[in-house]
């Protein structure tokens, strides 16, 4: 069985980004980021099971791509 959880973390608060992933700590994750959370930094460093890996924007007029 495969499970996908999809978020955007570049418009809440961190307190929100911890709410919202706190229960996938013990499961393999990939984190495709789109913005800075001081939470899932700390995560990533912490949880052998979790990985990040960048998600640009590539639309025109972006800086993010």
């Amino acid at each position: 069985m495969t499970f996908v959880f999809t978020s955007d973390v570049d418009f809440v608060s961190d307190d929100i980004v911890e709410f919202a992933y706190k229960s996938f700590e013990s499961l393999p994750l990939t984190v495709f980021i789109t913005g800075k959370s001081k939470y899932l930094s700390k995560a990533f460093t912490q949880n052998p099971l979790w990985e990040v890996e960048p998600h640009p924007n590539f639309c025109c007029g972006s800086t993010h791509g």
